[in-house]
Order: C-alpha cells, then structure tokens, then sequence
C-alpha cells in the first residue's frame, strides 16, 4: 500500500539478488567459484498497477508475485513511487536468507530419521588445511551469518537435519555460533562436549590417557562445561530424544568412573547422554581388554548413558599400517554389526557413524595412513552405514560436516564441489523408498546347515517369508552363487584358466513355491534345501522377487567362507597326530616382496597380499583339506611398520570364522628379533636385553594370543616354537626360569616351549647340548637340517633325517623331552636371498613320501598321546618349501601329504 500527498502515477518495484563480494576478498572464495555459492539471478523490475487497476486515489493498493527464485541469498526490494507531480519516494527492504533448496533434511525428520552432521564452530582462517582441499567458500568464520544461512540450506538440501556443534562452551564466540544457529529455522542443534585439557590423565590404575572422573578436580572441570550449555538446552531448535535436551560426550572412552557425574547432570540438567565409547576397527566387543574396563571401571557409568555411537565411522585415527585402511569397508560393516548388536542387548540407542576419509597429518595429528576419501567410497560406506540404523530410534551421524583440519568434511569445497552432498542424497532417498513405499518385505530369514561332515558344509536349507498381496507377485526366486574373486586376477595376475580351478563354479537358481503350495496370502512361507555345495567361497543368498507391475526386488546375504574340502586335518588330529608347517604372513599390501625377491614358483591364486581374508580362508581350507591341522605362524614383533602389518594379518586370521577349523601357534622369528652378537648366528642371554626382549613380547603374545579358543596347546600349556634357539648361549636355565615364571606371574599360564637345536652335526654327548635340551619341552631341526653344500649325513638328505631323529629320538626318551620331526619337500633359496652356488634340495615325489614316512616314525608322543611333525613350509615361495598350490606344481605336495598320512592314520583305527 502506497500513501502520498499527490495522486500516484506510478510504481516500480525492483527485486535484487544480494552480492556478497566480501567472501572474495575476506574469506579468499576464487571468483569462478561464486556463482556456483550464490547462483547468478537479475534484478527483476516490475511496473505495478493498483489492485483496482487504476490510479485515482491517493493511496492505492498493489499485490505482485514474485515467481521462481532461485534463492540461496537475501534479496532487496526497492519500491518507488512516482506523484503527478514528479516527486518521488523510494522505500526499501531486505528479506531474510531465502533458502535455495528444499529442505530433504525436513522430510526425513518428519518420518522419524535423523540425520546428523558434526559441526565445527571455528575461524577457519587459522585452520590447517591439506594443499587442494578449502571450503567452497573460502576460508570463512562460522559467526558469519550468510555462511550459517549457506550450511543450513546446503545441508537441508542433502537430507542432514542436525548440527553436532562441537564446544566446550567456553568461548564467548564459540556460544554466539551456537546462539545464531539456534535463533535460525530448518535444522537442529546440539552440542558436543568432551574431555577438557586441564582434566587429569593417567591417575591410579588408569591407562595414561584415562581420564578418572570420580576425582572432585575432573568432576568440577566437568561439571561446569555442562553447566555452560544450560542456555541452550530449552530452545525449541534444541534437539531432543524422548522430550529430552540430547548431549553428546566425545571421546567418552577416555572417561572412567563416570556414574556419579552423569548421574548429577542427568538429574540437574534431564538430558539425554550419547557416549561416543565405541572403540575404534579392528576391535569388537568380545575383546578382552574392553571386557576388562567395563567391569572394573566403566560399565557402571555407561549404564548412566541412554546411546552409544563411535567416531569417524570406526576408523583407527593415526594408523601406520594398509591393513585396515585397504580392508576398511570389511571391518567397517564388521564393527557395525558387532557393537550395533552389543548396544541393543545393553538396552541402548545405537548410533551409526560414517565418514567420507580422514586426515590429520598435515594438522594436529602424527605420520599416518590416510582413510581414503572419494564419491564412490562415501556412497559405499553410507550404504552399509544405513543398514545398520537402529530400528527404533533410526539415526546416522556423518563425521564430519566441516573439520578440514582432518580430511573428514562433506561440506562442497573447491576441488570436490558438491558431490558428497548429491551422494548423500542419493543414499537417504534410496533409504526413504526402502522403508516408506510398500514393496515385498522378507521376513524371518534364515539359513542353517543340514549336512555337515569334518567342518565341510554339503547342504544348507534356506526358509523365509515374503509379505506382500499374493496378487501382485509374479514369481519368487533363490539364486546361490559363489562370491565373484576376480580381482584375483586383476590385482594378483592369477592366470584366468586358473580361476575355476582355486573357486568352482557353483550357482544355482530355483524357482520357488510356497510351503503349502498356493500363493494365496499375504504372509507365504518358502523353504529350500541347497545340496552339494562345492565350496571354497563365499556364497550370496539372493531371493529375487518378481512383481506383476515389473518390480524386481533382491534381498542377499553373504555366507561366510565355506569350505571345498572336508577337515582331514582335524580327522587326524582327532587320533592324536598333529601336522604343523610355518605360515607366513608377509606378502605386503603393495605387493612388493613378491618384486623384491626372486622366487621359482607362483602361486595358483597369484602373487596375493597377506591381508585378504579370502586369501587366509582358502590357505586354510586347503591345508586342513590335505591333512595339516597346525599353522605355525611367523611372528617377529608389532610394534610398526611390516612388524605391526604382520601381527594386524595374525588377528585378521584369528577372527575369520574357518580359523576354528585349524590350531595356530607361533613361531618367534629370534633371528632377527634378538639381540646377535656376532651376527646373526650366537644369540647370548646373559645379555639381560635379551631376556627383555623375550618377555615382553612373551607377555604380548599371551594377552593377545594365547587365549584364543584355537590355540595350540599341550598339556594345558600354549606352545611356542623359538626358531633359531640352536644360536641361543649363556646362561639359558637361569633366563627361561625368570621368563617362564614371568609369564606365570601374569598370565597363570607356563608355555609349552620348542627349540630348533636338534642339528645333524651337533654332539648330542656334548653337556652344553644335553644341558639346553633339557631346558624345553621339545625339540625339532628347521627343515631337519638343510645344509647348502649338499653333503648331508649319511649321504642323502633322506638318509640324513633318518640318522639324525634316530639319535635324537633315544636322547629325547631319555630325558623326557619330546621329539618334533621337521622335513621339507624342497629347498632352493638360490633366487632370493641365498647364494647362487649352493646345492638346493629337490622337490621329488618319491623322496618325499619316504622323507614323511621317517619324519612319522620317529615323533614322539607327546602330551596326551599326541604325535606331532613338521613339513613344508605352507607359503614360503622365496626358499621354495612350499605346500600351496601352483602355477607349475598343481596340488601335488598336497596330495603327496595326504596319501602317506591317510596310510599312517589308518593304523590308528
């Protein structure tokens, strides 16, 4: 309405896209990113008439609408008014932040999804950033209000509907973000505090990053951070869970002794606490250690919590090592599915999180290997994250919305765009189909084995429901098809022709009907029984079904590994015959030593990482197939580097679910480990680091290993072989005793120890070698004995091994210490590491077969009546001593093993 003095003639309106140039020379956004932030508009100019459609009155009223704008700014509306006389009068306006999406974040929120982002409230202008990765819009400070507006909008349009603002709510600034934030429509807020510099660490018991909140100097610090946040709690815009003010603890883990503390702000404050606790890949709720915390110094106050979540979707922040970062999505599914199903039967809310990558080495953080971030990872890792949403409370934190600090952002940037905000979009929209559109819904599946004959599953049957109007379903279908390896020959060059014969082919269709035969209701039962199974894979379970409008709808599950071979290796053990051969774990993520040493032989499945799980179960399946029932496991230390990527690749082995179907022990790698004076033969423990060095990593094995339910023992003992104790020297008696009774003190447990001294050329009359034997529990020869110049005792090698355990044996009876024989099928180092002019042992079938009958014929019995010998080695292709199939030897060691070990076991019926 427009009121003047004269009679008005005329009106214009003009709407004005606002220009925030500042972002470009402030916050330094690059120009051609502008128009992608504030997407180019013209001023639009409009010549009004009043609502009666003629100028007579001297007020008049005028209506215009304004349609299509593009948004993503403030506006100007600027009014003037023109009399008969001339004069003019100008009036103008601003409009608030005129969003330039829908809000998707709204939708979800309405249909009971929450999905969160974790938000930093800083100045980014004094931010460590990664070369090539700034903010879109430059490096801007969170008050600004267009940049809130900017977040806000983006983050609606891509389905996010909370901010986690991240603040210890000390900083005046830091409040006002949250303030501004609060006072805006359209999304959530709420605040994440943890830990404060000043706490305490370390107190008692504690580890020294423990934080003991029963100590009234934590408590206050802790109380009063809480207490910052009161303003906030109340606003409307506040997010809330069950009517209560939600507060996220991070790094929760480092709390101990919480229960009172959050026992008083629960009371004073009626919040509802989120515990980020959940640890980090690889570990899972049935470790030890967390077993130990909760009981004796955290499960009180995690009782206190109402959800548990985790950080930047599982990963283990500072990594030195491929290995999970290469398995991540393995171990990311892994850990949802373990700590979701630990939560809920601790009567929690479960809390996904998901991160796009991590980073902090070029920031705060240390060397480290990256998570890798990219579109495609990020949609991967979403979609597994949205399988695991807790079904009553259904919730996904994205770490993180903006911490360029770590990598970890979402938020468009520079030289990504606005790629993870379509992504997510896409995944939530898939997600909200899923769950809101009626389609078939598969209930109560269920697959169980029907026949299983020494660990080898042959039948399975399958059973589920389907609800849906019978009506409307065409038809339903199970496919069963092994899991598709072809990175095998991708990445590893395992030669196509090979591929069937290392995974058969094995895929089924059927066809399915109803249990009682008519498709006449809403609820239908189907059952199927898969025989015959091949195995060596893993399976996909995929029940297809048809609808009559063209709909195909697929729910699958995977298998773990089944086997192809039934477990001879546990028929002989079961009669007391134990077959171990060393196992290594060695072959790097980049594949490199297979580069850096010459080796004669390939394997059949290619030149593989020691990290694949698929590679470790089919290692297994072949080697308890053909009669082995032991992996003796090289191990040389954890701490970085290859050592730490080796012991990483042992606990990978130790959780696969055919782990159980062969006994592991270790075989310490003294060379090379130990202290050698001179290099590398004489290992002296009167040199008191020695003995260190043994214990702790004694101690090490057996809080991490030793209790594992496949672990070899002897008469209740773990068993240990100390390869290259032939070198051992010094007092001996005097360092075992103060290392086994160490091992006792700690861990109630003494070991079941086995030296390699049994040499063809030492003197078994010599005292220092009956001395040392007596020392141990057994006793073996690596490879009984390889000598490089071929002249071997007795003159064969045969003949060697024969001469050898024969004089060993009678010593061994003698003084109660149990005989391991040791032999290999081949040795030739000549192309790695040994010289090119030494005498290898050929690999000979017959020789073999006789090589194995005397290595059986002189074990000993061992605790228990076991009988135990060593052969091979499993996979060491650089010395040749290989038992794993081939490119140029096929099965044949295997075969050759298991034919004189069925004749052997055959006397035992």
């Amino acid at each position: 309405m427009v009121d003047d003095e004269g009679r008005i003639n005329r009106v214009v309106l003009k709407f004005i896209p606002v220009e925030y140039e500042y972002f470009i020379t402030k916050y330094g956004m690059r120009p051609e990113d502008y128009p992608k932030v504030f997407p180019p508009e013209k001023e639009r100019v409009y010549e009004l008439k009043p609502v009666d459609g003629v100028f007579d009155e001297l007020k008049e009223e005028f209506s215009v609408e304004i349609k299509n704008i593009t948004g993503g700014r403030e506006y100007k509306i600027i009014i003037t008014a023109e009399d008969e006389a001339g004069n003019t009068r100008k009036f103008e306006y601003k409009t608030p932040y005129i969003r330039q999406y829908e809000n998707f974040g709204r939708q979800l929120y309405e249909k009971g999804i929450i999905v969160g982002a974790s938000y930093m409230p800083w100045d980014f202008g004094c931010i460590p950033m990664k070369d090539g990765y700034t903010p879109i819009m430059g490096k801007y400070d969170t008050l600004d209000d267009i940049v809130q507006w900017k977040h806000i909008d983006w983050a609606g349009y891509a389905g996010i509907n909370v901010f986690w603002i991240s603040s210890n709510l000390e900083s005046e600034r830091e409040k006002e973000v949250i303030r501004k934030f609060l006072s805006r429509k359209g999304i959530k807020i709420e605040i994440m505090i943890g830990p404060h510099e000043k706490m305490k660490r370390g107190e008692k018991d504690l580890p020294e990053w423990g934080i003991d909140l029963s100590n009234d100097y934590n408590s206050r610090i802790f109380l009063k951070i809480v207490k910052n946040g009161r303003e906030f709690y109340a606003h409307p815009s506040y997010l809330r869970s069950d009517g209560e003010p939600v507060l996220y603890i991070w790094d929760e883990a480092a709390l101990f002794n919480q229960e009172e503390v959050y026992r008083e702000i629960e009371e004073t404050y009626n919040v509802s606490i989120v515990a980020d606790w959940l640890p980090s890949i690889p570990t899972l709720p049935d470790d030890q250690y967390v077993e130990y915390l909760l009981e004796n110094y955290r499960g009180a106050g995690l009782e206190e919590v109402d959800a548990y979540t985790g950080w930047i979707g599982f990963h283990k922040v500072g990594t030195d090592t491929k290995t999970l970062v290469n398995n991540y999505l393995y171990y990311y599914e892994r850990a949802l599915k373990e700590w979701k199903a630990f939560t809920k039967s601790s009567g929690k809310i479960f809390i996904v999180t998901v991160t796009p990558g991590f980073d902090n080495s070029y920031s705060w953080g240390g060397p480290q290997v990256p998570l890798p971030r990219s579109p495609e990872l990020f949609g991967k890792r979403l979609r597994i994250a949205m399988k695991y949403l807790d079904e009553e409370h259904r919730e996904v934190k994205i770490d993180t919305w903006n911490d360029y600090g770590e990598w970890s952002y979402i938020e468009p940037s520079q030289n990504e765009g606005f790629v993870y905000l379509d992504v997510l979009k896409q995944v939530l929209e898939e997600y909200l189909e899923n769950v809101t559109s009626p389609e078939p819904q598969v209930l109560d599946f269920n697959w169980t084995p029907t026949k299983v004959i020494w660990d080898k599953v042959y039948d399975i049957k399958v059973s589920f429901k389907v609800s849906y109007p019978p009506d409307e379903i065409s038809s339903v279908k199970l496919i069963f098809k092994p899991e598709n390896y072809s990175y095998f020959i991708t990445e590893y060059g395992m030669r196509r022709e090979d591929y069937y014969k290392v995974f058969p082919n094995d895929s089924r269709v059927y066809e399915l009907e109803p249990v009682d035969g008519v498709l006449d209701e809403p609820m239908e039962e189907f059952e199927v029984n898969i025989t015959n199974i091949t195995g060596g894979a893993e399976y996909w379970i995929i029940i297809q079904i048809q609808t009559k409008n063209g709909r195909t709808i697929e729910y699958k599950t995977k298998t773990p590994y089944i086997r192809q071979y039934e477990n001879f290796g546990r028929q002989l053990y079961e009669k007391g015959i134990i077959v171990g051969t060393p196992y290594y774990l060695w072959y790097r993520e980049d594949l490199s030593n297979w580069h850096d040493y010459g080796h004669k032989y390939t394997p059949l499945i290619g030149t593989y990482k020691s990290s694949d799980p698929t590679v470790i179960s089919k290692h297994i399946d072949w080697a308890t197939g053909y009669g082995v029932n032991l992996f003796l496991v090289s191990w040389s230390g954890y701490e970085e580097g290859d050592l730490k990527f080796f012991d990483e690749n042992l606990q990978l082995m130790f959780n696969l679910e055919i782990s159980k179907d062969i006994y592991i022990a270790i075989l310490y790698e003294s060379v090379g480990r130990l202290i050698s004076r001179p290099a590398p033969v004489y290992i002296s423990f009167n040199d008191e680091e020695n003995v260190d060095i043994l214990t702790n990593d004694l101690e090490y094995l057996a809080k991490t290993y030793f209790s594992k339910e496949n672990y070899l023992h002897m008469e209740g003992r773990p068993v240990i072989y100390l390869y290259g104790s032939k070198g051992y020297t010094g007092d001996l008696e005097s360092a075992l005793r103060k290392i086994r009774n160490a091992i006792i003190n700690e861990h109630g447990t003494d070991l079941f120890m086995i030296s390699d001294h049994a040499h063809p050329l030492a003197d078994i009359n010599d005292p220092v070698w009956i001395n040392r034997l007596k020392q141990f529990d057994g006793v073996t020869v690596w490879l009984g004995g390889y000598l490089p110049d071929g002249k071997y005792v007795g003159g064969s090698y045969n003949d060697q091994l024969k001469s050898n355990y024969f004089k060993w044996y009678n010593l061994t009876h003698e003084l109660g210490v149990f005989l391991i024989p040791f032999g290999t099928p081949e040795f030739d180092n000549r192309l790695s590491w040994g010289a090119p002019d030494s005498i290898p042992i050929p690999r000979d079938k017959s020789s073999s077969e006789q090589n194995l009958q005397t290595l059986l014929k002189y074990s000993s019995e061992l605790p228990g009546q076991y009988k135990m010998v060593f052969w091979g080695t499993f996979n060491d292709f650089f010395e040749s001593t290989t038992l794993e199939p081939s490119v140029e030897y096929g099965f044949s060691p295997l075969k050759v093993l298991k034919d004189v070990l069925s004749e052997y076991a055959n006397r035992f019926n």
